[in-house]
């Protein structure tokens, strides 16, 4: 089957990026070597308090909210100084996070293979799909890296 978009990387940013062009009709593969759904362990990220204004998911719940914070100190390695940041921010259980957007891009209509992607598929130099670890290619009009780390079509590319 081609898709429109073809994302590798099943995180915060692919994760947000499936729902929203599901959620606009563009037909969307999300590939990662992940499993979902995600173990139930706890996994605590900060983040900035207007990410979820600005991408347009609704705050953590309960479950997902662990704290609110303002502001932070920051020392030196001597400690000897040290520097207050207004931060607005929270700390949440990502992985329950993740999960809330992933299962929010499945009822938008995204497809998810548990896949590892191992090439980006050119045809006249100009990307048209990935192959993963099985040796299935699969075929988009895009293709967006929002894995992290270590990147096969980053490397792929700078090469």
């Amino acid at each position: 089957m081609n898709y429109d978009v073809i994302i590798v990387g099943a995180g915060f940013a692919g994760l947000l990026c499936a729902g929203f062009l599901s959620e606009h009709g563009y037909q969307i593969l999300l590939l990662d070597k992940q499993k979902y759904p995600l173990e139930p362990t706890m996994d605590i990220k900060m983040i900035e308090i207007d990410t979820f204004a600005k991408s347009g998911i609704s705050r953590p719940d309960l479950e997902e909210f662990m704290s609110h914070v303002d502001r932070y100190h920051m020392y030196s390695p001597s400690q000897k100084t040290h520097k207050p940041v207004d931060y607005s921010s929270m700390y949440i259980n990502a992985n329950l996070l993740r999960q809330r957007l992933f299962d929010r891009a499945m009822e938008k209509g995204t497809t998810y293979l548990q896949l590892e992607v191992t090439s980006i598929l050119f045809e006249n130099s100009v990307i048209k799909g990935v192959q993963t670890t099985n040796g299935e290619e699969f075929e988009a009009k895009i293709a967006v890296d929002a894995s992290v780390g270590y990147s096969v079509l980053r490397k792929q590319l700078a090469s």
